[in-house]
């Protein structure tokens, strides 16, 4: 399955590599990267590929799990 997940990352060294490591260990393929500047710093937008049955709840709970907002 498709998905796209907009977040903020920590502003700190590594803040990206524990997401994508994240996604690498539930075997999440990363397939797109863009980043937005935002008020509050910069906002990453991902489109990501899972196997069947991931839902948007999983993501967002990943997502927290690596540091995002």
């Amino acid at each position: 399955m498709l998905w796209k997940i907009r977040t903020e990352l920590a502003d700190r060294p590594g803040a990206l590599a524990e997401l994508a490591a994240r996604c690498g260990a539930d075997d999440i393929n990363i397939l797109s990267l863009e980043v937005f500047t935002a008020e509050t710093g910069a906002v990453d937008e991902l489109v990501v590929s899972t196997r069947v049955g991931w839902t948007a709840d999983d993501l967002t709970a990943l997502a927290a799990e690596a540091g995002c907002v």
